[in-house]
């Protein structure tokens, strides 16, 4: 297997999918790392005679992208299309503001859309906090003026 560190493998997944490798795609030492660092995220399977001598790889419900070794990395895609990924976020932390423009965001990659996602939350958390601090100097204000009576 060819490896160079400046450009990895990356081994795609989707959630909950089992994928088969063939024995030389992915060295012993890579699913021995797997198997001890990431068996929450990812289950392995060694090539063995049920798996016809394949590696058998699934993600546990964990998306995302896991460098594995300098050498080879794991990307694990959702199981549902990406767009659909914040109608979810929205309606399961309910947040009502979570709107966008059609054309305005375009998520194609799991990537883009944790660049997306942060950039969002990013402003989100700014915006709470320039809320807050209105409030706090609301009050600060609040209790300046009753001591002054």
């Amino acid at each position: 297997m060819y490896t160079n560190p400046a450009k990895p493998i990356i081994i795609e997944l989707t959630e909950y999918e089992n994928k088969l490798f063939q024995r030389d795609e992915i060295p012993d030492s890579v699913g021995v790392e797997l198997d001890d660092k990431y068996k929450t995220q990812v289950d392995i399977e060694f090539p063995n005679h049920k798996t016809r001598q394949h590696w058998k790889l699934k993600a546990k419900g964990w998306v995302g992208y896991i460098p594995v070794t300098p050498e080879l990395h794991l990307k694990i895609n959702p199981k549902v299309p990406i767009q659909n990924l914040f109608g979810m976020l929205e309606y399961a932390y309910n947040l009502k503001g979570f709107r966008f423009l059609e054309g305005l965001m375009d998520c194609e990659s799991l990537e883009n859309f944790y660049n997306n996602l942060a950039h969002i939350l990013a402003d989100r958390v700014l915006l709470e906090f320039r809320l807050g601090n209105k409030k706090r100097l609301s009050n600060a204000e609040l209790k300046r003026n009753r001591l002054q009576r």
